[in-house]
């Protein structure tokens, strides 16, 4: 089930009751929240913008559900140049997505930023999406 409410037209807290409601009536695995920049136009200050968004992740911890939160970030990232997200002490992994390349060919690229209790791989890897769904390029094959 998709459900849209932009976070403009109801009160961010009306649109966490919503949320809770949904999660309530059907039996969700997962929850995909596609854009916590949208909330950022309603709850300029960051302090009270990741007091609401950890509210809405303990309960659906709580409840055992997935949560998935993307975010859109404007500027290039490069290494000791991440920027500060809110959100990252209470996600448990931040995962990158990225374009790369130049004048003839971009590339889609994802790197790990975060894994909770895990050591996990550092490096930028090349992904392609096809018809078989998505595929890390192994490294040394035209990977990054």
């Amino acid at each position: 089930r998709i459900i849209y409410a932009y976070p403009r037209d109801i009160s961010p807290d009306e649109h966490n009751l919503e949320i809770k409601s949904q999660v309530e009536d059907i039996s969700v695995k997962r929850l995909l929240y596609d854009g916590v920049y949208n909330l950022e136009s309603v709850i300029p200050d960051p302090v009270e913008l990741r007091e609401h968004i950890r509210l809405l992740s303990d309960f659906l911890k709580y409840k055992g559900i997935t949560v998935m939160l993307t975010n859109e970030v404007s500027k290039k990232i490069a290494p000791g140049n991440i920027p500060d997200m809110s959100i990252s002490s209470i996600a448990d992994a931040i995962i990158m997505l990225n374009f790369t390349g130049g004048l003839n060919r971009f590339d889609r690229t994802m790197s790990v930023l975060k894994l909770r209790g895990s050591h996990h791989d550092l490096s930028v890897r090349r992904y392609i999406i096809g018809d078989h769904g998505i595929e890390i390029v192994p490294k040394g094959f035209d990977g990054i």
